[in-house]
């Protein structure tokens, strides 16, 4: 089979797995627990090999072969849940598997961006194929997760996993890349070259990267805490529905990838600056709607629509953003810059997640106010940064 072929086929796979034994382990830790903030703590402390570690897995990722690391990241996930399946299902050790989750997580990310280059010249069409796979899989991976975890038990969902990662494992092993030069700097040298290279060289990828990272932190909260938890806990519908829930940002963010793919020669960094308007914006309605009524249902449709749209904005935000990174970042700095750029991104998450997690401890008229100024601030953020295109422009 086509090598191109074998990596999306892997991707598909590693990421349906992921994100459905994810989608079950938060499930699972919501359900046993019942509290936003015990939650949102767990999932930022999931995060944080990502935030402390990525810089060195950055140097990893430059430091050994790509195909080679890909594969041991996988066969080694599956070894780890091996092992959670025989001692323990009880939340403090699903917290340990988690964040041992998190620190493979941290290596894969770098790992398979900077082998998107080694693998097609094409950068804009791979990025928008593997995005394409992500948004299906953020369909299919909770609905499987939802309907396996109401039907049998966390185990099953370990034991699917675990064969998942197997079969990946064994698909990556065949993929075939161009030939690389790995660097033989220690780490600690490898490290202060990109930091030189990114926050010296490169100043326009930091800024960009800056950017995505504070919108991230804006807006993750919102799909990651507030909407699984308004829908379980304060909405009281079933874990199936949720899944069917979570589904539906997956099809917007499908929708975005499809559209990008069409139309991708046409965007712009204005362009890309008015999808943040467009999110801030639907925080904001989401905001209002929240605070005025009482409805059940109405607001369980408000939320639905309005993340799903918010989906579909950020994910073209995120493709443009990757790919402009890529294109201006040299071959032999892919994996630090990659690593640095998922340290960045990713550190925003954990505080994002922390401060919806506080924010739901509110009524839930409450958090509808929490919201309208979470909303304010992005349309901020983004009529500063129009501003700023426009001059640098001039």
């Amino acid at each position: 089979m086509n090598t191109y072929y074998l990596y999306l086929i892997g991707q598909a796979n590693s990421l349906v797995i992921n994100q459905m034994l994810k989608f079950a382990l938060y499930m699972y830790i919501l359900d046993n627990t019942g509290s936003s903030v015990i939650y949102s703590n767990i999932i930022a402390f999931s995060m944080l090999p990502i935030i402390f570690f990525s810089p060195i897995a950055g140097w990893i990722c430059d430091y050994v072969k790509k195909k080679k690391l890909i594969v041991m990241l996988d066969v080694t996930s599956g070894i780890i849940l091996s092992l959670f399946f025989l001692l323990s299902n009880k939340v403090i050790a699903i917290c340990i598997i988690l964040f041992i989750l998190g620190i493979l997580g941290m290596l894969e990310t770098p790992a398979t961006q900077a082998a998107v280059p080694l693998i097609t010249d094409d950068l804009n069409k791979t990025n928008t194929e593997i995005a394409q796979i992500s948004s299906i899989s953020a369909i299919l991976a909770p609905i499987l997760g939802g309907v396996i975890y109401n039907t049998f038990s966390i185990n099953k969902i370990i034991i699917f996993s675990i064969i998942g990662f197997g079969i990946t494992a064994f698909l990556e092993s065949l993929i075939k890349m161009k030939n690389e030069q790995c660097i033989r700097d220690s780490a600690i040298l490898g490290i202060k070259q990109g930091i030189k290279y990114l926050f010296v060289e490169e100043k326009e990828i930091l800024k960009l990267v800056l950017y995505a990272g504070v919108i991230s932190c804006e807006i993750t909260g919102l799909l990651t805490i507030a909407f699984p938890y308004i829908i379980r806990n304060t909405l009281q519908y079933s874990t199936t529905v949720y899944g069917y829930a979570e589904g539906s940002l997956g099809i917007a963010a499908i929708g975005a990838t499809f559209y990008y793919s069409f139309t991708r020669r046409k965007w712009g960094s204005n362009k890309t600056n008015n999808l943040v308007i467009g999110i801030g914006g639907c925080v904001m309605i989401t905001g209002i709607i929240l605070w005025i009524c009482q409805t059940r249902n109405a607001i369980f449709i408000t939320i639905l629509v309005l993340c799903s749209i918010i989906q579909f904005n950020i994910n073209i935000f995120s493709i443009v953003c990757l790919s402009d990174i890529m294109r201006k970042t040299k071959e032999e700095y892919m994996g630090r810059i990659m690593g640095f750029v998922s340290m960045i991104t990713n550190m925003f998450q954990p505080i994002s997640q922390i401060i919806y997690g506080r924010g739901l401890e509110y009524t839930i008229s409450g958090f509808g106010k929490f919201l309208i100024v979470i909303a304010v601030s992005i349309l901020g953020i983004s009529l500063y940064r129009k501003n700023v295109i426009k001059r640098d422009k001039k």
